[in-house]
């Protein structure tokens, strides 16, 4: 209760001095002070929503080009999975065709051999 007394006192010698004013001020200041804080804090949130919504478009940004980055990398080891099959099927190729040229050089070699042998078995 001597507290609230104090508190009486103080502001009758204050409105008694020409404090009306002064607790006038301080009401206003404190009022001015509440909407400056109200406008910093909606400043504020309006800030904090632009810089996620910054941060969102970078991250979609940063993802697309992951994704074409990935696209051009596997459409890259492809072609060169490709390259590498038809080298495969080219030199398989020159190999099967190295093999039958031998062949048909060893038949056009042994061809005498064989028709004289045909003929011995028919006489």
């Amino acid at each position: 209760m001597k507290h609230n007394k104090d508190i009486a006192l103080l502001l009758k010698k204050i409105r008694g001095k020409g404090g009306g004013s002064m607790i006038k001020e301080t009401i206003q200041a404190v009022e001015d002070a509440e909407a400056k804080a109200s406008e910093l804090v909606a400043q504020a949130s309006e800030d904090a929503r632009r810089v996620k919504a910054e941060a969102e478009a970078e991250a979609d940004r940063m993802l697309a080009d992951a994704q074409k980055r990935e696209k051009e990398a596997a459409v890259k080891q492809e072609e060169e999975l490709t390259l590498r099959g038809e080298e495969y099927v080219k030199q398989a190729l020159a190999e099967a065709e190295a093999e039958c040229q031998t062949l048909r050089e060893t038949a056009d070699r042994r061809k005498p051999e064989v028709v004289d042998r045909l003929i011995a078995e028919l006489v």
